[in-house]
């Protein structure tokens, strides 16, 4: 959950997007992360706005994403981010992993990013699991030769 909104307030700030929106999605992880009672209960008790930070809006989002596993606003916000992340979701990659690979690729680092898959160490990151590492390896073999300095 806290995950969901950091990726949110990175993405914001990596497009240039108001910074307030951007922090109040910060300050809403925060709440997340900090509280002590497991947050599933607090939104079946209807009381996830008494979480400092927590408004109406992130707790509408808090609900989706124990729904869905996501929230549409970052899934509109990722598609609408610049035209290499949307090839890379097009290319099949979920948004979350296109951002990481764009984010190696930016750097010139796509051997790095493929060191890390192979070795399974890239697994180590939150919400990054065995077929990502696949979909990375797959998708850096399919780049050619020269991928890592294109970009």
């Amino acid at each position: 959950m806290a995950r969901a909104f950091i990726k949110m307030a990175q993405l914001l700030e990596r497009q240039g997007e108001n910074p307030y929106r951007a922090r109040a999605y910060r300050r809403g992880a925060g709440a997340v992360w900090s509280c002590r009672e497991p947050i599933e209960r607090l939104a079946a008790l209807g009381r996830l706005e008494t979480l400092s930070g927590i408004g109406e809006d992130l707790a509408a989002k808090i609900h989706e994403i124990l729904d869905t596993g996501t929230f549409a606003g970052y899934e509109s916000q990722v598609r609408q981010s610049d035209p290499a992340v949307q090839a890379l979701i097009h290319d099949g990659l979920t948004p979350d992993l296109a951002l990481l690979v764009d984010a190696y690729r930016r750097r010139g680092a796509l051997d790095e990013l493929r060191g890390l898959a192979a070795s399974h160490l890239l697994r180590s990151l939150p919400g990054v699991t065995r077929d990502a590492e696949r979909q990375v390896l797959a998708w850096i073999a399919g780049q050619g030769p020269d991928s890592s300095a294109s970009g």
